[in-house]
C-alpha cells in the first residue's frame, strides 16, 4: 500500500476501507453512484460515504456525478473525523511492543512495561 492508501482519513472510525475504495475510484474521474457500486461497495454505503465525503469537502456532485475536489485536505478531513494521528500512534505502539518483546526475549528490563 502506498502512503495515500494508509492516510488517517481512511482508518476505522474515519471513512474506512469503503471510503478509500470510493476515493480511489473517483481519482480516475467523475462517477455516478451506480458506477461506484462496481467497486463492490453496497449502494447505501456508497450514498452514505459520498454524503460524508461531501460534508468534509472532499467530493462535489455535479449533474449526478461525483468528483474529487482538487486541493482538498485529507488531513483536515481526518481531523474533522477524529482520526488524525492514529497511524502514527499505532506505529509508535508497535515499536514499543517490539522493543518490549526483544527485552523479554533477551531477559532484560524494558522501560515500556
Amino acid at each position: 500500500m502506498n502512503e495515500l492508501e494508509l492516510h488517517d482519513v481512511f482508518r476505522y472510525r474515519g471513512l474506512g476501507f469503503t471510503g478509500r475504495a470510493l476515493y480511489f475510484a473517483l481519482m480516475d474521474g467523475p462517477r455516478t453512484p451506480r458506477e461506484l457500486e462496481k467497486t463492490g461497495v453496497h449502494r447505501r454505503t456508497v450514498f452514505r460515504k459520498l454524503k460524508t465525503m461531501s460534508q468534509l469537502g472532499l467530493v462535489v456532485a455535479e449533474a449526478g456525478r461525483y468528483s474529487l475536489v482538487q486541493g482538498a485536505s485529507l488531513d483536515g478531513a481526518a481531523r474533522a473525523l477524529g482520526t488524525f494521528g492514529t497511524r502514527a500512534k499505532q506505529l509508535r505502539r508497535y515499536a514499543m511492543e517490539r522493543e518490549a518483546y526483544r527485552a523479554w526475549k533477551e531477559g532484560r528490563a524494558c522501560a515500556y512495561q
